[in-house]
């Protein structure tokens, strides 16, 4: 049985998730009561795990898996990628 929890005394902490530019740009969001869909590349700020997950779900991706996207490729500039709703890219 966990008995430790009950006595612990600072469970209110301010720093249990950190403040960085993602917490900035969603505190942002808010403010403009939520005027179009949440996005931000700030979200690889995050510290931890449980900062990651929360991060991604306050993002306003698709939760389907369609084909709506396309690469063309474009001379000079290398590839154009078009998509018909937000997309995470990552590049190596």
């Amino acid at each position: 049985m966990e008995t430790h929890y009950w006595g612990e005394t600072n469970l209110q902490s301010w720093d249990l998730i950190p403040v960085n530019q993602f917490w900035v740009d969603y505190a942002q969001y808010l403010l403009a009561q939520g005027a179009g869909p949440f996005l931000t590349a700030a979200f690889t700020e995050s510290y931890d795990e449980r900062q990651t997950i929360l991060a991604v779900a306050l993002l306003d991706l698709p939760d389907t898996l369609e084909k709506s996207h396309d690469f063309n490729a474009d001379e000079g500039s290398g590839i154009v990628i078009c998509t018909a709703g937000n997309v995470i890219m990552f590049k190596k």
